[in-house]
């Protein structure tokens, strides 16, 4: 399991991800879960693999006193030019199923 805190390295964080630039087909995007993005404060969000995939339209931030968790086997798919900021908690739960993170490529 990786469970990081606002004092982590870039390169930790990226051993625990995988990171995939693809473009879904129109039956895929029918079958994501999406998630509006915005800023999370004092709350806490989680990815489940039971929702998995997920589409990310808008940047997600994380701010201090808010956790963001992503299960195992869980994707996430990102559209260009949308990111993640985490300056809360960032709990990445890691066995054998991957966490995928896909940057989403123009049509």
């Amino acid at each position: 399991m990786c469970k990081f805190k606002r004092t982590l390295l870039p390169l930790a964080l990226l051993s625990c991800f995988k990171f995939v630039y693809l473009q879904p087909s129109t039956a895929e995007r029918d079958t994501l879960t999406e998630h509006p993005g915005g800023t999370v404060i004092n709350d806490k969000i989680v990815f489940s693999k039971s929702q998995s995939p997920y589409w990310l339209r808008n940047d997600l931030i994380v701010e201090f006193g808010a956790e963001l968790v992503i299960e195992p086997g869980v994707t996430v798919k990102i559209e260009p030019q949308v990111g993640i900021t985490v300056r809360g908690i960032l709990t990445a739960e890691v066995s054998r199923d991957s966490i995928n993170i896909n940057k989403l490529v123009p049509w």
